[in-house]
């Protein structure tokens, strides 16, 4: 007990204070070491006792359960809670970013930083592996890409080998009490996912010129050019993020508490609206991981998602399709029956506007019968968007695997993949989690592998894994297929062709000087259809014929060795190869701690299985390429 003081005494102070509230604790007579900490009221004021169960934070590792009476407690003052994030990991069913609060004399924020990169950016970070919200068995279910980017080493490029693998949920915050917004985690990452890792795998970096706040400051104003004040050339200090309710805060280290909205727009990328978790991803970089397109609701024409992601997170009433809460409805007013009300919300297949999911659900009836014509309409003028706009191409292929219900004039995975890897070339990163989700059906089904087939109508290469039928001797297989598709899915084939020819030269890649002269758009093209078909034979075997006809044998390598060295995923497989052999090298130094080396050398073994396994797809189009002429050096 804190305070050892008559349970009979008069009962003084505030006895309304609701439990999760964060409190100051003051005034103790016989337990001196709490005044001054914070603490979070576990449970409600209990008027036989005369005191409160609180939960009081002493260091960052360290807090007691006491009784205390109300008089020395007081809530922590508004202006006293600082933003927090809490970055979800991959098998988690929770928001991926959530804005917490947690007050300025929380012990945690007198630890210092550990992400080595984001404090040569100016924005020091600490990140602590916190308790997941629900179960997870996969070891992908533990993939953090957000925690893994932001603990990568600056000289490297490479986070240790305890943030690249079941890292599972972080919590994130600025020491020394600065508010850290989902905004700025969004920056961040985007600059270090999106621009340090090109510089890190052409060995283009400088650190002077990247590694430098001034470099985040002018990535911030690129992404986001609404905090650039009118007129002026500084940066507007962001608005802090908005929130919705958290998700199991119970298993921070410290407790957690809702962010209260504070003004800021919907539209704002950092914003985690109240729509759910679709509307805190809508703008979300590569990490953030899209929801499955939902299949639609009982009765229903389709599903819809906040912020136009592709999955809902409510059901409307009455079997009727899910409402959009998005930034993006147009001005108006509710469409159903009698209601007037300002729009809010939208049908997800026809875009009809309105209030509420309830609103939509009661109006269903009347709705469903013109909802699937004005459906196929907007499919039409979808269709009809360039090419480089991401986020259109990103709707097609979430209709096309949805099919007639969301207008698209059938359900074609094929064709979805298609558009979802014309939103990734335009920037849309949303479009990476679906297309590591479609393409190992993709494989499995392309019969390229025998051993393989029977798992044809698996969906994912966790299915796959699981099922009893799987030989142990396939389990190796399993994992090159899936780091191969993986890899794929996570960057588009640009088609730069002088930036192909510098790449080619830098790594000296054998008869570059024969070879480069077939480095010709219509070759690239090539090129292009072979990354994303993978292992189509029937692509393979025309891309592999049209070059035979137009230039023979020596065409073929040609393409071969430029698809082998110059692509994305062959960028892939050299970043593994290069943190395999540092790893490797780090191993020697632990002479004295032979378990910490075996450690190293799994980690460095497990990036040389990557290394190699995504040189697989160009033997396997290879051997696709069989019997076309006498082609191979």
């Amino acid at each position: 007990m804190a305070d050892s003081a008559a349970d009979t005494a008069p009962v003084t102070g505030d006895t309304t204070i609701a439990p999760d509230s964060w409190v100051l604790i003051s005034g103790l007579k016989t337990d001196h070491r709490l005044n001054g900490a914070c603490g979070k009221v576990l449970k409600a004021f209990d008027p036989t006792k005369g005191k409160y169960t609180v939960r009081a934070f002493l260091s960052p590792a360290k807090h007691d359960d006491v009784l205390i009476r109300p008089a020395n407690v007081a809530p922590v003052p508004a202006s006293d809670m600082i933003e927090t994030v809490r970055i979800a990991c991959d098998g988690e069913r929770a928001k991926f970013l959530q804005s917490l609060l947690f007050p300025r004399q929380h012990p945690m924020f007198s630890q210092p930083g550990n992400a080595p990169v984001p404090a040569l950016l100016g924005m020091p970070l600490t990140v602590k592996k916190v308790t997941p919200v629900n179960t997870l068995g996969e070891r992908a279910d533990y993939d953090n890409r957000f925690a893994t980017f932001l603990m990568v080493a600056p000289v490297s490029g490479f986070a240790p080998p305890e943030w690249q693998s079941y890292v599972g949920p972080v919590h994130v915050w600025r020491p020394g009490g600065e508010h850290l917004t989902i905004r700025d985690v969004d920056v961040l990452y985007d600059y270090i996912y999106g621009t340090l890792m090109d510089l890190y795998s052409e060995r283009a970096l400088k650190p002077a010129q990247h590694l430098v706040p001034a470099a985040l400051r002018r990535a911030r104003l690129e992404r986001f050019p609404d905090e650039r004040p009118r007129g002026t050339g500084a940066a507007q200090a962001p608005a802090p993020s908005s929130a919705a309710s958290v998700v199991g805060t119970s298993s921070l280290p410290a407790g957690s508490v809702t962010l209260p909205a504070r003004g800021a727009s919907a539209a704002s990328a950092g914003s985690a609206a109240s729509a759910g978790p679709a509307a805190s991803t809508a703008t979300s970089t590569p990490a953030a991981r899209a929801p499955a397109a939902g299949a639609p609701a009982a009765g229903g024409a389709g599903s819809a998602s906040a912020a136009s992601a592709p999955a809902a997170s409510t059901s409307a009433a009455a079997g009727g399709p899910l409402a959009t809460a998005a930034s993006t409805v147009a001005a108006g007013t509710c469409t159903a029956p009698g209601c007037s009300a300002a729009a809010t919300c939208r049908c997800s297949a026809c875009h009809a506007p309105y209030c509420s999911a309830a609103c939509q659900g009661a109006a269903w009836a009347t709705h469903k019968a013109a909802c699937r014509p004005a459906a196929a309409t907007l499919f039409t003028r979808l269709l009809a968007a360039p090419a480089t706009d991401g986020e259109a191409a990103f709707e097609i292929a979430t209709r096309f695997e949805k099919g007639p219900a969301a207008g698209a004039p059938a359900k074609d995975v094929s064709k979805a993949i298609d558009f979802y890897w014309q939103a990734l070339e335009a920037g849309n990163k949303k479009a990476t989690p679906r297309l590591q989700q479609l393409l190992p059906a993709l494989v499995l089904q392309s019969g390229q592998y025998p051993s393989l087939r029977p798992f044809a109508d698996k969906t994912s290469w966790a299915d796959v894994r699981s099922s009893p039928e799987l030989r142990e001797d396939l389990l190796e297989l399993v994992d090159e297929l899936q780091a191969h598709t993986d890899a794929l899915a996570e960057e588009p084939f640009r088609g730069d062709i002088e930036g192909m020819r510098a790449t080619a030269i830098a790594l000296g890649m054998p008869n570059r000087t024969a070879y480069l002269r077939f480095l010709t758009p219509a070759n690239v093209e090539r090129m292009r259809r072979l990354y994303y078909h993978p292992y189509d034979r029937a692509v393979a075997r025309r891309v592999g014929q049209e070059l035979c006809d137009e230039g023979g044998a020596q065409a073929m390598s040609a393409v071969y060795y430029l698809f082998m060295w110059t692509t994305p995923y062959a960028t892939a497989s050299r970043r593994a190869g290069t943190c395999a052999a540092e790893l490797f090298e780090q191993a020697k130094t632990f002479a004295d701690d032979s378990a910490a080396a075996e450690d190293m050398m799994r980690e460095a073994a497990m990036f040389r299985r990557r290394e190699m396994a995504l040189l697989g797809y160009p033997k396997d189009v290879q051997r696709m390429w069989d019997g076309i002429g006498d082609w191979r050096d």
